[in-house]
């Protein structure tokens, strides 16, 4: 099978390809994390491995995680580390190893190594904010914490899977007071909740930006809309 250097569609003005590493290895990362049990040293571990990535993209480290309480936060990065398998597993299924072009950045070909097309890689980051909203939110907000299951759940289904595609293609952007991306999660539950099919109304109300809303983001949330309100009604 041929294959790609993220090179060649990365900005290398920006700090894209430094994004994408951290997500590529984040998931390569989690296959030793789920094996530890001792909550604490696994916050120790994460909170290093956290002060790396954020050096490598930002040039600077975040010495929020180091305040909260170890087992608390051991238990946070357990749960965020099975909503990024999971969503792995979900692209291993849609974008199977050589069944597309491989990825490859500096010289490594991260096809082989997560068993995902560049296709597929290409979408992690949607993948990878999905957890880490999960996570980022619940170490102030219980109700997003309390959402874990729901949320994992989701993320086997049709809505996911067609809320991430207009997220991918740009025809829906929405991010929250903390300008944050809304996940597919969130933006399904304000769609059930919404009292009418002014979507951008509803968004608003929750205070998200509508930073983009096309046609086809609308048909969407209209469909999600209307076999969200069929199943209510039974």
């Amino acid at each position: 099978m041929s294959q790609i250097d993220a090179a060649t569609f990365l900005n290398p003005q920006s700090n894209q390809k430094e994004i994408l590493l951290a997500d590529l290895q984040a998931a390569k990362w989690i296959e030793k994390i789920q094996v530890m049990t001792d909550l604490e040293k696994l916050a120790e571990h994460f909170i290093f491995y956290h002060h790396h990535l954020t050096q490598s993209i930002m040039g600077t480290t975040v010495s929020r995680l180091e305040q909260v309480d170890k087992q608390r936060l051991g238990e946070i990065i357990q749960r965020w580390a099975t909503l990024y398998s999971v969503a792995l597993d979900q692209l291993k299924i849609h974008f199977p190893a050589h069944s597309a072009p491989d990825l490859m950045i500096n010289g490594k070909n991260w096809t082989e190594t997560l068993q995902i097309n560049a296709v597929g890689l290409m979408r992690l980051a949607n993948e990878s904010r999905y957890a880490e909203y999960w996570a980022e939110k619940s170490l102030s907000d219980s109700a997003i914490y309390d959402s874990y299951s729901e949320r994992l759940d989701f993320l086997t289904t049709e809505a996911h899977w067609q809320l991430s595609q207009v997220k991918l293609t740009e025809s829906l952007a929405l991010f929250d007071a903390a300008n944050l991306g809304v996940t597919t999660y969130d933006i399904a539950r304000a769609i059930y909740d919404a009292p009418d099919s002014d979507f951008v109304e509803q968004f608003q109300s929750l205070g998200w930006q509508v930073h983009r809303f096309e046609p086809e983001a609308n048909q969407v949330c209209l469909l999600l809309y209307e076999v969200l309100r069929s199943f209510s009604d039974r």
